[in-house]
C-alpha cells in the first residue's frame, strides 16, 4: 500500500469523526477542538520490518494494540501508521514468533523466525514433509483427538476429524463395531478399503491399537499422494504414527475411563392385544374370516392369563438396559541424550447387552483386550539411530452360537410375534401353543420366539497378534550434506484359536390347562451338553526397505529426493501352506519448494503383485503436483488481514489395486 492510498484510507473517519462531533450538546460527545486536539497528538510513525538476515517482511501486520487501527509493510518493509508515540504496537506474520514494541519514529522491528510453525511437518509417504510446502492431499488428526472419547476401535473416532473421509458403522457387536472407512468415497469395485500403515508398515486394520499409543494420523487423498504405494494406491492410505520418548526425565500418565452403553432407540413393537386386532382386520379386509377370537383379544387385553397367552416385548426381555465399556493405559516415555524410549499397557473390556439367563457359559457377545508396546530409540554414534518397536495385542471375545449373526439376532428378535412365549418360567423355557386348550380357547397361530439363541451354545475367538520393527538411520553427510540411508525390517505374526460350544439343547414346555385350572407343562426333548471343539489360524508376514534420503536448502532452494525399495510377503499356512501372498516394488520422489512459496513434486512407483499373471505383474504409477502460496506475493497484501494464508495446488497422477475379484484374497 503506497503513501497516498494509506492517507486516503485514513482521512475518511477523521472526517465523520468532526462530522459527528457537531452534534456534541446533543450526543454528550467532546468539543470539536477537543477532537482536532486529539487528533493532532498522533504522528505518522515510521518504521521498517525485516527478518533476522535483515531481509525485509512484506505484508507484515502492523497494530496498534487495543484498537482497530494497523496497516501492512510495503515491499521494502517499510510501515506508516498514525499512533501517539509511546503506543504499543504489536507487529505480526505468518512464520514469525509476534513482536510488541513501543511506537517511536524511524523504528526497526527484527522478527524471529517461530521455528514450530516454519518446521511443523506431516507425515507423508516414506517419510515427512513440511506442512507449508506440501502440495499433495494430505489431512491429518492429532492423538489427542482420538482419546476424547472412550472408543475400542479407532475408526469409530476419526468421522468428522478429517476432510475426504468417510465411516460407515453397520454393527454395534462388541469387538466388531469398527466402522468402514472410505477416502474420497468409493474409488475401486470390490475392495474400496484404504490402506492401512502403522509406523510405515502395513497393517490389516488399525481397530486393535490402543489410542492412547497414537500421535497422529494422517489420510493420503490424491494420487499425487499415494503414487508411491502404486498398486496399492488407489483407495487412499492410512498413516498412524505411534508416540516416541524424548529426551528429559520419565513421564508417567495413567488414563482410565468408564462408560455406560444403552441401546439408543429400539423398535416399538405391537402387544399381543393390538397384533391380533390388527391381524384381524386384515383378515377382514381381505374378505377373510377374523383368526383370533373375541375371548383370545379379551385375554391378551386383560393380561389375566400370561402363561398360554403371552404378551412379551422381545427387545426388552432380552436385551439389558445397559452394559459397561472401560478403557485403562499406562504409559512411561523419557531418554537420555542416547537413548529414548515410549512404554505403553492399555486394557480395553466391553460387555455385552443380551441377557445370559444363568446358563452355564457365557451367552452373551463380551470383548476383552490388552495392548502392549514398547518404542526405542538409540544414538549407537553421532550419525546413527537404532530403532526397534515391540508391540501386539490379546483379545478374547464371545458371543452366542447362532447361524446368523448378531444382524440375525436382532432381526429375529423384531420378527417374533408377542405372544409365541412366554419366556423362561422356573427355569423352564415356555412356548405358547396353538393346541386347543380343555376351555376351548385356542390360539390360531403362535409364531417365532426371539429365544433363538438360547441353549444353542457358544462361539469364543482368543487372538494373539505380535509385531516386531527394526530401523536404522544413517546419516551421510560425510559424502554430501542432507543425505541419508534409512532401512527397515518387520516381522508380524498372528495366532487364532476358535473355540466352539456346539450340538447342546435344552428341553422345552408347553402349557396345559388342568381340570381344576392349575397349568401344568408338557416337555419336549431333553437338556443336553455342549460339545467342545476348536480350530487355530495362524498369519504371519515380513517386510523390508532401503532407502536413500536428500534433504538440502540452498539459499532460498530446497530440494529433497527420495529412492527406496520395498518387498513385502504375507504367508497363510492353513489355506496356502506354499505360496505367499508377495509385492514388491522401487518408489522415487523429488520435491523443489523457493522461499516456501512456489512447488513442484514428483512421484513414481513401479511395483507389482503375484496377484497377476507374471507378463502384467509390474507398472509404473507416476504423478505430479504443484503448489503456490498466493498469500506471499505482493499482490496479495491488501487482503491478508482477511486471509492470513492461501495455497492453490494441482495435482495428477496415475494409481493401481490390486485386490480385485477372483484373486485368492
Amino acid at each position: 500500500m503506497n503513501k497516498k492510498n494509506f492517507i486516503k484510507g485514513t482521512t475518511l473517519p477523521v472526517a465523520l469523526f468532526f462530522t459527528m462531533a457537531t452534534f456534541a450538546p446533543a450526543w454528550g460527545l467532546q468539543p470539536v477542538s477537543a477532537a482536532v486536539e486529539t487528533v493532532q497528538q498522533q504522528n505518522s510513525i515510521k518504521g521498517t520490518v525485516v527478518d533476522s538476515q535483515g531481509e525485509p517482511i512484506i505484508g507484515a501486520s502492523v497494530l496498534a494494540e487495543g484498537t482497530t487501527n494497523g496497516t501492512i509493510t510495503d515491499i521494502d518493509g517499510v510501515f506508516r501508521i498514525n499512533v501517539r508515540p509511546g503506543t504499543k504496537l504489536k507487529i505480526s506474520f505468518i512464520g514469525y514468533t509476534d513482536k510488541t514494541v513501543v511506537a517511536k519514529n524511524d523504528i526497526k522491528v527484527i522478527l524471529v523466525e517461530d521455528v514450530t510453525a516454519l518446521e511443523e511437518v506431516e507425515v507423508v509417504a516414506y517419510g515427512t514433509q513440511k506442512k507449508v510446502t506440501m502440495t499433495g492431499a494430505i489431512a491429518s488428526v492429532k492423538g489427542e483427538e482420538l482419546t476424547r472419547v472412550s472408543v475400542g476401535s479407532v475408526s469409530n473416532v476419526l468421522g468428522g476429524q478429517m476432510t475426504g473421509l468417510t465411516t460407515v458403522q453397520y454393527s454395534g457387536e462388541p469387538g466388531a463395531d469398527a466402522a468402514e472407512i472410505l477416502i474420497r468415497g468409493k474409488a475401486t469395485w470390490e475392495n474400496a478399503s484404504p490402506l492401512i500403515q502403522v509406523d510405515g508398515v502395513d497393517r490389516e486394520s488399525m481397530n486393535d491399537i490402543d489410542p492412547n499409543e497414537i500421535e497422529s494420523i494422517s489420510i493420503l487423498k490424491d494420487a499425487s499422494a499415494t503414487a508411491v504405494f502404486g498398486i496399492r494406491g488407489a483407495n487412499g492410505v492410512i498413516l498412524i504414527t505411534t508416540k516416541r520418548g524424548k529426551e528429559g526425565k520419565a513421564k508417567i500418565s495413567f488414563t482410565t475411563s468408564a462408560s455406560v452403553l444403552m441401546p439408543t432407540k429400539m423398535v416399538e413393537q405391537a402387544s399381543s392385544y393390538d397384533y391380533a386386532r390388527f391381524h384381524n382386520q386384515m383378515m377382514t379386509g381381505d374378505k377373510k374370516s377374523p383368526m383370533f377370537s373375541d375371548a383370545v383379544i379379551q385375554k391378551f387385553k386383560d393380561g389375566s392369563d400370561p402363561i398360554r397367552f403371552p404378551d412379551i416385548q422381545w427387545a426388552d426381555y432380552i436385551m439389558k438396559n445397559a452394559t459397561l465399556q472401560s478403557q485403562h493405559n499406562l504409559n512411561i516415555s523419557g531418554g537420555t541424550d542416547r537413548v529414548r524410549y515410549f512404554i505403553s499397557a492399555g486394557a480395553y473390556t466391553q460387555g455385552g447387552l443380551f441377557s445370559e439367563f444363568n446358563l452355564p457359559y457365557n451367552l452373551s457377545y463380551q470383548y476383552r483386550r490388552f495392548n502392549y508396546r514398547t518404542n526405542l530409540d538409540m544414538d549407537v554414534t553421532k550419525t546413527t539411530t537404532l530403532s526397534l518397536n515391540i508391540s501386539g495385542n490379546v483379545n478374547n471375545s464371545d458371543q452366542p452360537r447362532t447361524s446368523q449373526g448378531s444382524s440375525g439376532l436382532i432381526k429375529n428378535m423384531y420378527y417374533a410375534t408377542p405372544f409365541s412365549s412366554p419366556g423362561i418360567i422356573d427355569g423352564k423355557l415356555v412356548n405358547a401353543t396353538s393346541e386347543i386348550f380343555s376351555d376351548g380357547l385356542q390360539l390360531p397361530f403362535t409364531g417365532s420366539t426371539g429365544m433363538g439363541y438360547y441353549g444353542n451354545g457358544f462361539n469364543q475367538s482368543n487372538n494373539n497378534a505380535l509385531n516386531v520393527d527394526v530401523v536404522l538411520n544413517q546419516k551421510l553427510d560425510f559424502l554430501t550434506k542432507g543425505l541419508s540411508f534409512k532401512a527397515k525390517g518387520s516381522y508380524n505374526s498372528s495366532f487364532t484359536v476358535n473355540k466352539i460350544g456346539s450340538g447342546g439343547s435344552v428341553a422345552t414346555y408347553t402349557p396345559v390347562l388342568m381340570e381344576d385350572g392349575s397349568i401344568a407343562y408338557r416337555k419336549f426333548g431333553e437338556n443336553t451338553d455342549v460339545k467342545y471343539s476348536y480350530s487355530t489360524g495362524k498369519k504371519r508376514d515380513w517386510y523390508m526397505e532401503a532407502s536413500f534420503n536428500y534433504n538440502r536448502t540452498f539459499g532460498d532452494h530446497t530440494v529433497t529426493a527420495l529412492l527406496l525399495y520395498n518387498q513385502q510377503k504375507e504367508y497363510y499356512p492353513k489355506e496356502y501352506p506354499d505360496i505367499p501372498r508377495g509385492y514388491v516394488g522401487v518408489v522415487g520422489r523429488a520435491t523443489y519448494d523457493w522461499k516456501s512459496r512456489y512447488m513442484a513434486e514428483f512421484n513414481v512407483g513401479y511395483n507389482g503383485s503375484e496377484n497377476f499373471a507374471p507378463d502384467l505383474r509390474f507398472s509404473y504409477f507416476p504423478a505430479g503436483s504443484i503448489g503456490w502460496v498466493m498469500s506471499e506475493e505482493d499482490f496479495f497484501r491488501p487482503l491478508k488481514s482477511v486471509v492470513s494464508f492461501l495455497k492453490l495446488r494441482a495435482s495428477i497422477g496415475l494409481v493401481g489395486n490390486d485386490k480385485i475379484g477372483g484373486s485368492r484374497f
